[in-house]
């Protein structure tokens, strides 16, 4: 369950911890002169797959501040790791556009659509918060207007990552049962083969690409999140995908 992501799943436990500790300077947009962090990175036993918690602890191993350069930090890369432009990150994860590890990336639709007072959730951005989308306070429409009035593009499935794209930036949800609509503040990334949609959304929502993607937000006013730039977005990740679950 997403609310218990930190919880580790106690019969797929991680075999192998290394720490190593780090002390960095920040550079002139932090707010801090010195930023400490301790990264871990876990490995599975031989068959066994990464628990919940060490799949948060292998992204969180790459993606803290100061791995990517932006605090302006020097420091010699540790074997087993490699310098990318991704940032430092363990030797056997790759680096690859977002668009290599997707099948279908678009957004909702724009328009106009029939309300009632249940239904079919219509999920704009400001319904997704603390990582899934939040059913109390999305609108509904018709079970017509869903099948006639839309394409695929504006009906998530089962697994796909929404991005909010529009207003509040870089939100994140997995798609589960329930049959959706999205307009278009969401964005859909439909995982393939070589990633996990729940790993893939945690990488996402690290310091690293959330900074990334704000920076790459344009509009003068209210910024927006362009799919066309995200899609090319260098991902580092996990060559095999047992060791992302």
């Amino acid at each position: 369950e997403p609310e218990k992501i930190g919880i580790s799943n106690s019969r797929r436990s991680a075999s192998r911890i290394e720490r190593m500790d780090f002390a960095g300077h920040s550079d002139s947009r932090g707010s801090a002169s010195r930023i400490e962090f301790t990264a871990f990175v876990l490995r599975a036993n031989s068959g066994d797959s990464v628990s919940r918690i060490g799949r948060v602890d292998l992204v969180r191993s790459a993606f803290r501040i100061g791995w990517d350069g932006g605090c302006g930090m020097s420091m010699e890369v540790r074997a087993g790791y490699k310098q990318t432009e991704a940032g430092v990150i363990p030797e056997d994860w790759h680096v690859m556009p977002l668009e290599h590890y997707t099948s279908f990336i678009s957004y909702g639709f724009t328009n106009p659509m029939p309300t009632v007072a249940a239904g079919i959730s219509m999920v704009t951005a400001k319904d997704i918060n603390f990582g899934k989308i939040q059913f109390s306070t999305t609108r509904f429409t018709t079970d017509y207007a869903y099948k006639t009035l839309l394409s695929d593009k504006s009906r998530p499935r089962k697994g796909d990552v929404l991005l909010t794209k529009d207003g509040t930036l870089g939100r994140l949800a997995v798609v589960g049962d329930e049959k959706i609509c999205i307009n278009q503040s969401v964005a859909i990334l439909r995982p393939n083969e070589l990633i996990d949609p729940l790993f893939f959304k945690i990488l996402l929502e690290s310091p690293t690409y959330q900074r990334r993607m704000l920076d790459d937000a344009g509009g003068s006013t209210i910024k927006h999140i362009y799919i066309t730039i995200v899609n090319r977005m260098p991902l580092a990740c996990p060559a095999d995908i047992v060791e992302q679950t």
